[in-house]
């Protein structure tokens, strides 16, 4: 249960950052505003308020590197989309983050057997589900060619063997928008 409340967070989290840049009412310092709060928020929680610890713990995953880290990297990887891709590739690459990660996780982790080979903490339905969910999301704003590669490169990124450190919500905008900003 969860993981169900944690990606519905990150869900909610999310589009309401893509609302707000896909139409202009957010831009990189309202998003730089954003974080920066995340992060004060979180300092705050463990240094003068128990009680707002506890509900950030209850939407991280178990082994979190600092506390709010998914909240933290969702927000920081939509600034840096927004402040490296054109606007349309920004939020290609936001979309794609938020339904296909998204979608991976929730029917990966609900309904996933089979493994991947290269990556076994990941199944081969969640991988279709974000493939399929990205696909959608960015279909939303780019044609349904580059929606595909914007999807395509997402899951590569979503299945891909990391360092700790570097997580999907960064990785994922990143490499989607640029690979979006290389095609014809």
């Amino acid at each position: 249960m969860k993981e169900l409340e944690r990606q519905g967070a990150h869900v909610i989290l999310g589009t309401l950052i893509l609302i707000g840049q896909a139409t202009g009412l957010l831009c990189w310092h309202d998003l730089l505003a954003l974080l920066i709060l995340c992060a004060v928020a979180v300092l705050y929680a463990y240094t003068a308020f128990g009680g707002l610890a506890s509900l950030i713990e209850h939407f991280d995953r178990e082994h979190a590197i600092i506390p709010g880290w998914g909240a933290l990297t969702l927000v920081a990887g939509s600034l840096l989309s927004t402040l490296l891709f054109p606007r349309i590739i920004a939020s290609a690459a936001i979309a794609v983050l938020v339904y296909a990660d998204g979608a991976a996780t929730l029917i990966g982790h609900y309904a996933g057997k089979q493994r991947l080979w290269w990556n076994k903490d990941k199944t081969l339905i969640g991988t279709a589900a974000g493939f399929l969910a990205g696909f959608l999301a960015a279909n939303l704003f780019l044609s349904w060619q580059p929606a595909l590669v914007a999807s395509g490169v997402a899951m590569l990124a979503e299945t891909a063997q990391k360092p700790w450190w570097l997580d999907d919500n960064l990785l994922i905008p990143l490499a989607t928008g640029a690979a979006l900003l290389f095609l014809p």
